[in-house]
This record gives structure tokens, sequence and C-alpha cells, in this order.
């Protein structure tokens, strides 16, 4: 195997490629100490499975190393480990409680739930209502309050304050030097509107009539 000297030299390295003094080579270029020659080898690391185990393999400037990682002998099987705990859930019910129960690894947990009241069909069996008026449920006027006083009308005339001072009876005690109940007063039936020899006492002519008589006198008298 040839001998090295090691040297100190500043180089940029890249792929497998060495720079120095301006030369560039691979892997060899020669370095101003005293002319030697020196190699230059990029640190290489190859891991391989191998049927007794692993070949790691390490190559620098110097020398390729190999070695042998050899699978372990199976170890003794481990303790069991312990066993899990699964939750567990139950519901009971007595009358309208009902009662939840859930266990697990840290104990048992437990929860009562109250049924609730049935909703009411009825107007009476419904509760909270507020409070309301008699009127509101019977629709009777009579249970109105703070009505308004309604004066009673009178049927009768008489019942009437005269507060105007109309007349109550007739100031004339006779006609004629009559009392009494007056009689024989005419009447529309008696009414006529021309005069004939079919006219009676007891007929009253209109006062068109009368001026339809006067005017036809006058016709008569003119033309004479």
């Amino acid at each position: 195997m040839a001998s090295y000297r090691t040297v100190t030299v500043t180089a940029t390295i890249a792929t497998n490629t060495v720079t120095a003094n301006g030369e560039v080579s691979e892997h060899i270029f020669t370095a101003d100490a005293d002319g030697q020659q020196v190699i230059v080898t990029d640190p290489y690391v190859a891991v391989e499975t191998v049927e007794e185990g692993v070949l790691l393999t390490v190559r620098d400037a110097h020398e390729e190393t190999q070695a042998v990682i050899y699978n372990g002998q199976k170890g003794d099987k481990g303790n069991p480990g312990v066993d899990g705990f699964s939750p567990i859930a139950t519901v009971t019910k007595s009358g309208d409680v009902a009662t939840i129960s859930i266990t697990d690894k840290n104990g048992t947990t437990t929860a009562t739930v109250k049924d609730g009241a049935d909703g009411a069909s009825d107007w009476n069996d419904i509760t909270g209502k507020p409070t309301f008026a008699t009127v509101a449920t019977s629709g009777s006027y009579n249970d109105l309050t703070d009505k308004p006083t309604i004066p009673v009308v009178p049927t009768n005339v008489s019942a009437f304050t005269n507060d105007a001072g109309y007349l109550t009876s007739a100031p004339v005690t006779s006609v004629n030097g009559q009392t009494g109940e007056v009689t024989g007063l005419q009447t529309t039936g008696n009414k006529v509107t021309s005069l004939s020899s079919s006219s009676t006492d007891t007929q009253y002519p209109s006062a068109k009539c009368v001026y339809d008589l006067v005017g036809n006198i006058e016709t008569l008298l003119a033309s004479i």
C-alpha cells in the first residue's frame, strides 16, 4: 500500500471534484508542498442489508472499512398488557323518573331525569292562566264594570219633567158658551173642490174652488 503525506489543502469540493491551485481533477491533484501527490476522496458511507444483518461500508482518503451489524436474538415475550375497559351505560325507569348510569374505569356516574307534565287539552286544565274578568267568558253586559249610567226613557209623556213650560191643558174653558166635548168639527172628508147641485150642507168648498167660482162670475159679467 502506498504511503501518503498529510498536508493542509484549501479546496472547494463539489461532487467528486476538487479545485486547488487552479487545477481541477477528479480525486487527484498535485499540491505545492514538496511536489508530493495528494489523493483527496470524499467520505463515502453505504448501508446494505445482508442475510445475517446489515453491512456498513465506510470509505475515506485512506482506506475502506466494512463492518457487519448482526441481527440480535429474538427477545423474551413481554408481559400481557392491562385489559381495556369499555364504558357501560344503563337506563332504568321508576314512575316518572329515569335513572341513567354510566360506568367506566373511574367508577359509576348516575343522573336522574324526571318526566315533564302532560300537555293540557281542556281550558280548565291549563295552569298559569291570567285572571280574566267575568265578562271575558260570560259575554254579559251585566258583568261589565264602570258601566255608564243610562237614563230610563219614559213611555208616557206625562212622566217627563216640564222644564220648558209646555202646555199640559187647554186654557179655553168654553166656546160660544158651550163647554164639554167639542163636536161637529169639519173633516177633510167633507171638503169638495167643486160645487154642483149634488153638494150638501155638510160639505165645505176648498179655497181653490171658491177662487175658480169667483173667476167664472167675473168672466160672465165681463161678457155682458
